[in-house]
């Protein structure tokens, strides 16, 4: 396996100057499918020295394609992550501060630029960000997405889900259920033969985002038998036949790409919202759990697959995160910001991707920055809001106020109020690898800080600042003007 890492001390240029030579430059505008889990730790593979989890399609992912050992969700929870991935840029920039916030009216998403780009969009699964009615706020189709059927939140087995829009009762495993979604779309697009044999006539972009592993654990009986027979049973076992039902999708994505003649030119991407879950989940070796921005509730797996370019197995080594999908999808896509574009967080990974046999020589020269504010969360009951709907017959003005205003986030962006510009409140985090520098603020405005060397202490546990007063106030100083501009993005919204 080819190791790309992290420790080279050359500095790095822009991404954007890389040019896409190699295999990559005949594989002209790839098709994407992005798939997520939902609350899938960094330990919850086979792949990554789980003892139990039976996940044989992650692993030979993992065996054959590009995996990223450095992967990290932008935030430690579901919401803001997904606003990370979509929109590129930190989440507290939008006010999506927790669970169930949403995206920001004017925020531009990859569904939005490769839409216009000439790429067919759709969106399958859990969507979180707002509501996944047409009349509703920060809804799949204002973000980008031509095609939908999507749940407000986690959905289990035999979903109600809507579909465009319309609430529809759904039967079957809940990620095979939703990968058979996608996989009918994705069949159903135009062949410039016109016969359904041709080359696709326009490129796709398929976001496939799993209901699983989330609490509740409830998984279908041909994932649960394997685990009750290795002798595991309640919710540690319910949990990990979830998983297993995710990877069984993942396997029936592979077969329906090589069926359909596409698969060397889709470019299919899996990762997971956030750390592990702390009742069920496993960090691997990492401190923390969902919730937290120690590594264990930020590292996540991330596996990449590209049969045209990616033709031997490639191991990322270095710092990356859900925030460099945007980045590195448009330069895949060869696709540009607008003009008047915000800045974005994120870099570009394409270099990497493209040209897995010669990569650029050093990793990004740049610090990546978490920053947990506190916020409430916002409760989004899927199935009683989805069923409710179903139940009146798809008529809004049927159910009761707070129920319709639920459906329509018709308080989307309470999240994102403004905050005083020195405001530092709740955890950040300023990782240049391997330093990682934490910062917790105290109700009297007393900054703590902790350093750690990720190389030598992966599990955060021996805390260095006194031993490197020079790294201390180099993070210190980074992760400062991060904060501050974060705050500025988020009291300056788009059009504001």
């Amino acid at each position: 396996m080819t190791r790309i890492s992290t420790r080279t001390a050359a500095s790095l240029l822009l991404c954007s100057l890389f040019p896409l030579h190699s295999a990559a430059a005949e594989a002209a505008r790839p098709n994407f499918v992005l798939v997520l889990a939902d609350d899938q730790g960094y330990g919850d593979m086979g792949y990554t020295g789980h003892p139990h989890a039976i996940t044989p399609n992650f692993d030979a992912m993992a065996a054959n394609a590009m995996r990223f050992d450095g992967f990290h969700a932008a935030h430690p929870v579901c919401s803001p992550t997904r606003v990370s991935i979509l929109t590129g840029r930190d989440p507290n920039r939008a006010g999506c501060h927790a669970w169930g916030g949403t995206l920001r009216e004017g925020d531009v998403t990859f569904a939005n630029l490769l839409g216009d780009a000439g790429y067919h969009t759709a969106h399958f699964g859990k969507w979180h960000v707002g509501s996944v009615l047409k009349e509703g706020n920060a809804n799949p189709a204002g973000a980008g997405f031509d095609r939908w059927v999507s749940a407000p939140n986690f959905y289990e087995n035999d979903p109600t889900l809507a579909d465009q829009g319309v609430a529809t009762a759904f039967e079957g495993e809940s990620s095979l259920l939703t990968m058979d979604l996608a996989v009918e779309w994705i069949a159903g697009l135009p062949r410039a033969g016109g016969d359904g044999d041709g080359p696709l006539e326009r490129p796709f972009a398929a976001v496939v985002w799993f209901g699983s592993p989330h609490h509740p654990w409830i998984s279908a009986p041909e994932f649960l038998e394997p685990y009750k027979e290795m002798g595991l049973s309640g919710e540690k076992a319910h949990f990990l036949g979830e998983v297993t039902g995710m990877d069984a999708a993942m396997g029936r994505l592979n077969e329906a790409l090589a069926e359909m003649g596409i698969k060397d030119d889709t470019v299919v991407w899996y990762t997971s919202d956030n750390g592990a879950l702390r009742q069920v989940g496993s960090a691997g070796p990492y401190r923390g759990y969902k919730g937290e921005i120690w590594q264990g509730g930020l590292r996540v797996p991330a596996l990449l697959q590209w049969p045209a370019v990616i033709r031997e197995p490639v191991s990322v080594g270095f710092p990356a995160s859900t925030i460099d999908m945007l980045p590195t999808l448009l330069e895949l896509a060869g696709v540009e910001l607008p003009d008047g574009h915000p800045a974005l967080d994120g870099t570009s990974l394409a270099p990497w991707i493209a040209n897995p046999a010669e990569p650029p020589a050093a990793a990004p020269d740049r610090g990546i920055g978490f920053w947990y504010i506190p916020a409430p969360g916002r409760p989004v009951r899927s199935e009683l809001l989805m069923r409710t709907l179903l139940d009146a017959g798809n008529d809004l003005d049927a159910l009761d106020p707070e129920t319709r205003d639920d459906l329509l986030y018709t308080d989307a962006g309470d999240m994102a109020r403004p905050r005083a510009p020195d405001f530092r409140g709740g955890h950040a985090a300023w990782l240049r690898d391997p330093w990682k520098l934490h910062r917790t603020v105290e109700n009297d405005g007393t900054k703590n800080h902790k350093l750690f060397n990720l190389a030598d202490d992966p599990a955060e546990s021996a805390d260095v600042a006194e031993e490197h007063p020079e790294i201390l106030e180099k993070l210190s100083g980074e992760l400062e003007a991060w904060q501050a501009d974060v705050i500025h993005d988020l009291n300056h919204p788009p059009g504001g």
